[in-house]
């Protein structure tokens, strides 16, 4: 029997947040590079998108709700939500994973933008959107 695990936290000792996959994930589905092409977001093959829905006292609980990227035994939080929560519960950065966007550094800098200036990640906004739909499953 494989067991889930849950996280709970105490904010400034006034709210009670929990999370975890056990009752908090309102929808999740397997991703994977070869499903998005040259449009995947990551430098990692796979992984599980999940919207979590966070849970704390007084507050509007469609107001709470992160998406999150598990791969590798780590957690990405993608969106505001998540990354904000994830300072709290430990989740990784995402920039760990997020790939750069090669062809549109190359065209900044053929258009002498200065390589320090022309960073540019690959559109995460399809994944985002993705997850967001996932929140409507439960």
């Amino acid at each position: 029997m494989i067991m889930k695990k849950t996280c709970i936290a105490f904010i400034s000792g006034l709210a009670l947040i929990s999370c975890g996959p056990n009752d908090n994930t309102l929808g999740e589905k397997a991703i994977s590079k070869e499903q998005y092409g040259n449009k995947w977001p990551f430098t990692v093959s796979e992984g599980k998108l999940k919207c979590i829905q966070y849970e704390t006292e007084g507050i509007n609980q469609e107001m709470i709700q992160g998406v999150i990227f598990e791969t590798n035994g780590k957690t990405y939080g993608l969106n505001g939500t998540a990354k904000s929560w994830g300072r709290k519960l430990g989740y990784a950065k995402v920039d760990e994973i997020w790939a750069d966007d090669t062809i549109q550094m190359d065209q900044l800098i053929k258009a002498g933008v200065p390589i320090e200036n022309a960073k540019m990640k690959v559109n995460i906004g399809q994944i985002l959107d993705e997850g967001l739909e996932l929140c409507n499953t439960k």
